[in-house]
């Protein structure tokens, strides 16, 4: 489930956050605790061009968290195939 979700948080970081190029989503889990809270999770972005990175991390962390909270349903979305999962 972390790897969808992580693939899904990364598309979401490109799409929402104007003028990053590329982004790297890092999920880890921690046992015992529910899937919405991992251990760690780590975000990379690139940005298109070097000032564009003033003020992304607090709107970067949102848009992860969001995806984060949809941990719950995304198993069910695996289970009934709707979900991509070939990175396409």
């Amino acid at each position: 489930l972390y790897t969808g979700a992580a693939m899904r948080s990364a598309g979401a970081l490109v799409r929402e956050l104007e003028g990053v190029s590329e982004a790297q989503v890092l999920l880890v889990s921690r046992i015992g605790r529910p899937i919405t809270e991992p251990q760690l999770v780590q975000l990379a972005l690139r940005p298109g061009d070097t000032g564009a990175v003033q003020g992304l991390a607090r709107r970067a962390e949102e848009i992860a968290a969001g995806e984060l909270a949809r941990l719950e349903s995304l198993w069910q979305e695996l289970l009934s195939r709707n979900l991509a999962t070939d990175g396409a």
